[in-house]
């Protein structure tokens, strides 16, 4: 993760400091912890300081700020003012108002209590700052993604990851907490993994400098769709964890498949994987017709449920703009919807799409049914649901996911460096 750290620098460093599920690493920004320091410190300060100097502070009866004289102490005046005005520059929907002086702003301090998760008054203004940011990045992003047309540059490929790993289930892996050994990453998965989290060059990924590089940059590009449009390989790690060449799709698919198996087996359902002639009786030709999983019995539902995965990439034609980053897992929904969806209907089965993108992200029925389903095993076992539990689940699912991806792209590197490039 150092490295990562290190190879960071301006939007890239802003983008760390941002909450998780806003794609960042939740990392204090400093800037914004020194800047609400003082006038936090000053405020919880105010009934001690109201003691010392009764002539300068006055607290009411009710402990509350009655009266500031400002005069009194025209170099922390200026100092408050200050803050509040470099504050409301900075989040404008914030507390703080035009003009406000030094009683207007410890006032506004006061009333802000502990909210929105925070659990000081520091962390309130802390997190208007944060979720200002945010916005701000968001849109950033966005529009930079939008600017460039040519979706096998780099620049596009780097802003659009960036935007689609600004989501609830792409980041949930790194706060899963303690897990078993079997999904420990090792040093190399972990830095690949945050690398690609942050849109940081993967030291692991060969590259091409033609400054220094003996080779031929075609051995730089990949023909994973049959060489008719070689792809450059981006120095990120994207296009390893999606790439055709050795079977890392097919390999990656099924690791997932196994992997949603084992999450509702989990949760004591019994799930089959691949079951065979499920539509025989409805249609005789649907022989080679095998969805990845069937449900039976589970919970709240009224008939089995039938599963299947895709996993897809997020720069192909189902998603032309940033106007809507999970176009392209509802058009691989539809997609598997109209393959298996009549079909289950007519053999008695509820068909459910479980559809990822290599970002992490997750279509919302699936998500929608596996919480579910959670929330129901615990109901029945424990007679209580609650959330924490429910998203630790999750999040443990989210954990999971990110080893096989990244899993994916090492396994793909080796071969890349036995097979088909030079690293030296």
């Amino acid at each position: 993760m150092a490295y990562c750290l290190l190879c960071m620098s301006g939007m890239w460093h802003e983008k760390a400091t941002l909450p998780i599920e806003k794609g960042g690493m939740a990392l204090n920004n400093a800037v914004y912890v020194s800047l609400t320091a003082f006038a936090c410190s000053i405020a919880a300060s105010m009934k001690e300081l109201a003691k010392v100097f009764p002539d300068w502070i006055k607290i009411g009866s009710d402990g509350k700020l009655v009266n500031v004289v400002c005069h009194k102490s025209p170099d922390v005046t200026d100092q408050i003012v200050d803050f509040a005005n470099e504050y409301r520059l900075l989040a404008p929907q914030g507390p703080f108002k035009e003009g406000d002086d030094l009683l207007a702003v410890m006032k506004s301090i006061e009333a802000i209590g502990t909210r929105r998760g925070a659990t000081t008054v520091q962390g309130v203004l802390y997190s208007y700052l944060i979720e200002e940011e945010a916005n701000r990045l968001l849109e950033t992003v966005k529009r930079k993604a939008n600017e460039t047309r040519d979706h096998t540059s780099y620049a596009k490929v780097k802003w659009r990851n960036w935007f689609s790993l600004m989501n609830l289930d792409s980041g949930a892996w790194l706060t899963a907490g303690l897990s078993s050994k079997l999904f420990v990453m090792s040093n190399d998965e972990f830095i690949s993994a945050v690398c690609r989290r942050n849109t940081v060059q993967d030291p692991r990924v060969p590259k091409y400098t033609s400054a220094l590089s003996r080779e031929s940059y075609d051995l730089f590009q990949c023909g994973c769709d049959g060489g008719a449009q070689p792809k450059a390989i981006d120095p990120f790690g994207y296009h390893l964890v999606g790439c055709k060449i050795g079977a890392n799709a097919i390999r990656l698919h099924d690791q997932v498949v196994v992997l949603v198996a084992k999450l509702f087996r989990s949760l004591r359902l019994e799930a089959i994987v691949e079951p065979i002639r499920l539509f025989a009786e409805v249609s005789p030709n649907s022989e080679n017709q095998r969805p990845d999983i069937l449900i039976r019995n589970p919970r709240g539902f009224g008939r089995s449920i039938i599963l299947d995965v895709a996993i897809t990439g997020i720069d192909g034609q189902s998603r032309p703009t940033e106007e809507f980053p999970d176009r392209h897992l509802q058009v691989r929904y539809d997609q598997k919807i109209a393959k298996y969806g009549h079909l289950a209907d007519r053999s008695g089965f509820q068909l459910i799409p479980a559809v990822f993108s290599h970002t992490g992200q997750i279509h919302t029925a699936f998500k929608d049914f596996i919480r579910e389903q959670i929330r129901q095993k615990i109901v029945a076992f424990e007679s209580q649901a609650k959330s924490s539990k429910i998203k630790s689940v999750l999040k443990y699912s989210s954990l999971v996911w990110g080893q096989f991806v990244t899993q994916t792209v090492i396994f793909h590197l080796f071969g890349i460096s036995k097979y088909s490039y030079h690293t030296s």
